[in-house]
């Protein structure tokens, strides 16, 4: 194999580019094309070998709210590599050398959606959280309540959703700060139709529901793209509205928390996971990362770390992180009461994994006091999101 070498795709490169997309997820060459026009070429990398495109991916800038902040970060996605190169460490070096250019750019986070496990843990991703499909007849929904106005609307009232988005976002643990790309993913998506509507009280927008109705193997699907309710009597006519459905449609899917608080007001459980898929992130600069993220207000805290990263070296050192008033401050130095290699670091970051959990199985090395603090430090909502990237 001929020596590899990572960069930015070049434009004169787009057809081979497009070859490989296509072949790696069975797309045809216009929704290749359209997957490369959706990052753009800025933002493909590839590994070259010799005179051949041996691996790609796409990155995308945005951010994750955890603690009601949002923490810049970039995302990962269309990681592909080509069928001759596989099996020979391709893809860990296009993934390496894409986290040492990402943290020389001091991006705090990076985020994906990992086919394999093993290959991005071995670059420091770790658990972010889940994307949890939920799936119920609406038939069975059991509200009929409709004292709300749900009213139609378009593309030209996107203002009024990313405003209401935003709100619901910062409520919530790891859900993306979005961009155009995660807004033309749910709102454009090719050859399927996305209906709007604005659930208002007077004339206060509190939420919305976008739908894509179709007819799959599965029947007749109703499928949610995205949903906000700010409010109980918001979700309650939500509910409504796709109970209606009922009469023709046997299925409703939307993405939700682990325990879906949409879900929990329903008379009866009767809803069932369709599909689960972990996302992982990336501490690309572990001071960024913890002094961006937002903290429980009342509590006052001092914890020492020691981290263990073995790409960024910057990473791979001790901090002690002083909590006050919900926000941080980070010293390098300390008695390392908490060791934690990235990966872990990462989980316990988002909270998708408690350092209580992570001491008992072992994967960190902690006094008792220690787990309590770290326990108590990141600390909130079990991590979720909506959008695929």
């Amino acid at each position: 194999m001929d020596q590899l070498n990572y960069r930015a795709v070049k434009a004169s490169e787009r057809s081979v580019l497009n070859a490989l997309i296509r072949h790696s997820y069975a797309l045809s060459e216009e929704e290749a094309d359209r997957s490369i026009d959706r990052y753009g070429l800025d933002h493909i990398r590839i590994v070259q070998s010799g005179y051949r495109l041996a691996a790609a991916a796409g990155i995308v800038p945005m951010g994750h709210f955890f603690g009601g902040k949002s923490i810049g970060a970039t995302g990962v996605a269309s990681v592909c590599v080509a069928p001759e190169f596989r099996g020979q460490g391709v893809a860990t070096l296009l993934m390496r050398s894409l986290v040492l250019e990402l943290a020389e750019a001091r991006v705090p986070l990076s985020s994906l959606y990992p086919a394999t496990h093993g290959l991005y843990r071995k670059v420091g991703y770790g658990f972010g959280g889940t994307r949890t499909i939920w799936e119920a007849d609406p038939a069975q929904i059991g509200l009929r309540t409709r004292g709300l106005d749900v009213v139609p609307t378009d593309i030209d009232d996107l203002r009024k959703l990313k405003r209401l988005y935003a709100v619901k976002a910062a409520q919530c643990s790891g859900h993306a700060d979005r961009t155009d790309f995660h807004w033309g993913r749910i709102l454009e998506q090719p050859g399927q139709e996305t209906r709007v509507w604005i659930v208002k009280h007077e004339d206060e927008a509190i939420g919305y529901v976008a739908v894509r109705a179709r007819n799959s193997a599965d029947g007749y699907v109703v499928e949610v793209a995205d949903m906000v309710a700010l409010t109980r009597a918001a979700a309650v006519r939500i509910w409504a509205f796709l109970a209606d459905y009922g009469t023709v449609y046997r299925k409703v899917r939307w993405a939700g928390a682990p325990f879906d608080g949409f879900g929990s007001i329903l008379p009866e459980e009767r809803l069932s996971v369709h599909r689960r898929e972990s996302w992982f992130i990336r501490i690309l600069d572990v001071e960024e990362a913890l002094v961006r993220r937002g903290y429980p207000r009342t509590l006052e805290a001092e914890l020492h770390l020691e981290v263990r990263d073995g790409i960024v070296a910057r990473n791979n050192d001790r901090f002690i992180l002083n909590i006050a008033d919900g926000k941080a401050i980070v010293r390098r130095g300390g008695r390392a009461h908490l060791r934690i290699d990235i990966d872990d670091l990462a989980a316990l970051y988002s909270r998708a994994v408690s350092a209580a959990e992570l001491g008992a199985t072992g994967n960190i090395a902690a006094t008792e006091h220690a787990l309590e603090i770290a326990t108590l430090v990141f600390s909130g909502p079990a991590p979720w999101i909506v959008d695929r990237y």
